[in-house]
């Protein structure tokens, strides 16, 4: 598919001259105006271009061709009614869709295939050869010869005409020489009739005729997996690209039969009327979805339920408007999300974990991924797009975050919990530009050089998962575009050394509940290791009776103290400090390391308030890490086994834990099977993996725990060191294997 959104394109009348006319639109639903906005219709009648008039929201030709003035009373920039124009939109998508397709009126934009496309996957395969056929019409024929086209297709250094590659090279690089598509150049042949005849009518079982007859095309030579089907078909028709009915660019299947071999998918193009006209974006992006099964990351707003309008990933994807850069001459990458798809990025680093990370430039088989806890199929993919090689014409230059789910659809631009993106860019600057279809790019919307904190719940743009809820990403510190650009997740580095202070606060502005035994709840972590020596908790609450009020913070060993308990009378708002002098004396000398949670409830109706923010200050003596324990060990991990296996690190030392990291590595051919717990000395066991919470990676997985970001260990926290510490792995799911590699506890007392 191939979106035109405000482009200027020469059209042909066959009663007339050429005209030019803005585009906006796609092989499914376009609309046309003159140059000064006027909305134009092609009448049939008069076999030339007429401006439109709107009647009952459909739009109709008004008699009047475009040489004549401007029917009076006209207005600019006329379009047809929702309803009309994704009727329209299901009646053409029916007709064109592929045989595996989803259902009437649902598009390419939704990935129903694990976020790709229904139909054969070829990108995982070392060799593919696609079949290409120059197509010159009886009235319309071009310059551009078989060498010429040799070279856009399949040249080794092909840079001619401002390109900045052949597409053997860009699918070449982009799948970190994974695979190499190549394409045989056959023709021109000649059509039976002029070009306007084609835009009605299918010209490609006409051209594939001709192909074989003339040139002894064998379909043989492109069936990569011995499936008796072409892998690929493309046709390039001589003149400028027709953005009209079946001569717009696009990719769909086709019935043919011939010598024992069928063909599925093709697509079809223009060629251009001189080489000067040769460009390889739209060609890119066609083999995107004919090769790799791509979905489009564009919207139109007839598609997937949803009618309005949005940019999805503008130019910042080959899939989305990227195929357009410098005049479809210099495609944007396909971006992370995609190539993940795909299966070439086979250096997947995890962000889940905090550190200080380095994004290389063009390293297209890396991707930086941050998982979000129970939603397998939601993630954030960060990727360097400096303007630097391919992304040269990059509309900005920074560190690109990415927000993906692959059940969502570049239709969805609402940003809800049920419908959103499949793959959204957070844009840096929060003005949402792309969702809202004010440009499809701008120099602001990648993250620039920036000190502190950058991107996290309460930022904005934020890092919330889709519907609201806290990812946990946070992003700090990213360094200035360049070949490489580095970043840090988790929490900013806390001070080192005894005697200091720790200060952490956290701005929700949360609504509270009236009458909601549940409340709120809001969280500050804290990695550093230590004991208190003296903490103050200041909250800002406000209410209209304060006396509805009860305000517990909890621990990460998880006791409660009650701050506020239905006491202040008929006051209002709630602004005070409360320290270890007093209410928080019991802390004192305790481990503060891990999540503090401040629970907020409402216990009587009719007044409302919120919790604006709240802080934690905590003056700390450092506590040294006691020891580390490792085990190195090759186990094979059961298949479908409950039982698993159990692998023992035994500790003599004495005390009590006041932080605990745990470290694994293994390897495994589906890390979504695999279920991990560890069992301290006294038989209190906490979970480190829950089954089926990994999705479908595979590889080698490294893992670490801490007591200070996983509530889950905080039962850990004042169990005693020495005995047997038991971590068991099982595999829950059959056919996948792998094998326990090594792992390791750090404990602090």
């Amino acid at each position: 598919m191939c979106l035109i959104l405000d482009k200027t394109r020469t059209f042909p009348q066959k009663n007339g001259k050429e005209v030019q006319l803005r585009v906006y639109g796609d092989e499914f639903y376009a609309r046309y105006e003159t140059m000064d906005g006027y909305t134009v219709l092609y009448d049939t009648e008069k076999e030339q271009y007429c401006f439109a008039l709107l009647a009952k929201g459909i739009l109709i030709s008004s008699g009047a061709p475009l040489y004549k003035a401007v029917p009076r009373g006209l207005v600019r920039h006329l379009q047809e009614d929702k309803g009309v124009r994704n009727q329209k939109f299901d009646e053409r998508y029916q007709l064109m869709r592929p045989q595996k397709s989803p259902p009437p009126g649902v598009s390419a934009t939704l990935g129903r295939n694990n976020g790709l496309l229904p139909g054969t996957q070829l990108s995982q395969e070392p060799k593919v050869k696609g079949l290409t056929i120059l197509i010159n019409f009886q009235d319309v024929t071009t310059q551009i010869g078989k060498a010429d086209v040799e070279g856009l297709l399949n040249g080794d250094n092909f840079t001619a005409h401002g390109n900045s590659c052949s597409v053997k090279q860009y699918f070449k690089r982009l799948s970190g020489n994974r695979m190499e598509y190549t394409n045989t150049v056959v023709g021109p042949v000649t059509l039976g009739k002029n070009r306007t005849h084609y835009i009605n009518t299918p010209c490609m079982k006409e051209a594939l005729d001709l192909a074989i007859s003339q040139f002894g095309v064998d379909l043989r030579q492109f069936d990569c997996k011995n499936r008796g089907v072409v892998d690929a078909i493309n046709f390039l028709y001589a003149g400028e690209t027709l953005y009209e009915e079946w001569l717009w660019p696009h990719n769909y299947s086709m019935t043919y039969s011939h010598n024992g071999m069928r063909t599925d998918l093709y697509t079809i193009q223009s060629l251009g009327r001189k080489p000067v006209d040769m460009k390889i974006g739209t060609f890119c992006h066609e083999a995107g979805h004919l090769i790799c099964r791509f979905p489009d990351l564009y919207d139109y707003g007839s598609r997937d339920g949803d009618s309005d309008p949005s940019a999805g990933m503008g130019y910042f994807c080959l899939m989305a408007s990227g195929s357009h850069l410098n005049r479809g001459r210099f495609p944007a990458p396909i971006s992370g999300y995609l190539r993940n798809l795909a299966g070439w990025a086979d250096n997947e680093i995890l962000l889940n974990n905090p550190g200080r990370f380095q994004a290389k430039h063009g390293e297209y088989n890396t991707v930086h991924k941050y998982l979000v806890d129970n939603k397998p199929n939601e993630y954030f993919i960060i990727e360097n797009r400096t303007r630097l090689g391919l992304d040269t014409h990059c509309k900005s230059s920074g560190l690109s975050i990415y927000h993906c789910d692959t059940l969502g659809s570049n239709e969805w631009q609402g940003g809800t919990a049920d419908k959103h993106y499949q793959c959204a860019l957070i844009q840096a600057d929060g003005a949402r530009n792309l969702e809202n279809n004010r440009n499809q790019g701008d120099e602001n919307d990648l993250f620039k050089k920036k000190e502190g904190l950058i991107l996290s719940r309460d930022t904005i743009p934020s890092s919330r998962a889709w519907g609201g809820m806290e990812s946990g990403l946070k992003i700090y510190n990213i360094t200035e575009p360049g070949e490489v650009i580095s970043f840090e997740t988790g929490s900013p580095q806390e001070p080192e050394g005894s005697g200091e202070t720790i200060i952490k606060e956290s701005r929700p502005s949360a609504l509270i509940p009236d009458l909601d035994p549940n409340g709120i709840t809001d969280q500050i972590l804290f990695f550093k290791s230590g004991t208190i020596e003296n903490i103050r908790v200041s909250i800002d609450i406000s209410h209209t009776y304060i006396q509805d009020l009860r305000v517990e913070i909890e621990t990460p060993w998880n006791e409660r103290i009650t701050l506020v308990d239905k006491e202040g009378g008929n006051t209002q708002d709630i602004r005070c400090t409360y320290d270890s002098e007093t209410k928080l004396a019991a802390l004192k000398g305790k481990p503060f390391a891990g999540p503090w949670k401040l629970h907020v409830k409402d216990l009587a109706k009719r007044d409302t308030g919120k919790l604006n923010q709240w802080k934690v200050e905590i003056d700390y003596k450092h506590q040294e890490k006691i020891l580390k324990k490792e085990k190195i060990e090759t186990m094979a991990i059961l298949d479908m086994d409950a039982r698993g296996i159990n692998s023992i690190i035994s500790i003599s030392e004495t005390g009590k834990i006041t932080q605990a990291m745990i470290y694994i590595e293994l390897t495994h051919s589906y890390h979504g099977d695999l279920a991990a717990t560890l069992t301290s000395p006294s038989g209190k066991s906490v979970t480190l993996i829950p089954f089926n919470s990994l999705g479908t990676n595979q590889g080698i997985l490294s893992k670490s725990f801490s007591t200070t970001s996983d509530p889950n260990l905080s039962p850990l926290i004042s169990e005693n060191l020495q005995g047997d510490w038991t971590l068991n792995v099982t595999d829950n799911w059959k056919q996948d294997k792998g094998s326990l590699k090594k792992w390791s506890v750090e404990l602090w007392v």
